[in-house]
């Protein structure tokens, strides 16, 4: 941060990340993923918690959305 740099945390909650490992499953031969979404969701938890994000933007919304929301962002940085 010193240097200038941001980090910008983009949030999936849980149902989200079911919907998307489903679909993928389903439609695109992925294998199922959802043994590691509540240590991946504990993590997003802990680096929130510590301070070491700038700014959270939730995806359960629009790309468009998200991308007008780190643009922004990064204009007022």
């Amino acid at each position: 941060r010193r240097k200038g740099f941001k980090i910008v945390q983009l949030l999936v909650d849980k149902e989200e990340l079911e919907k998307r490992n489903k679909q993928r499953i389903e439609n695109e031969g992925y294998e199922d993923h959802s043994q590691w979404f509540e240590s991946m969701l504990r993590y997003q938890k802990e680096i929130k918690e510590q301070g070491l994000v700038d700014l959270i933007i939730k995806t359960n919304k629009p790309v468009e959305e998200i991308a007008q929301e780190l643009i922004n962002f990064l204009d007022k940085v």
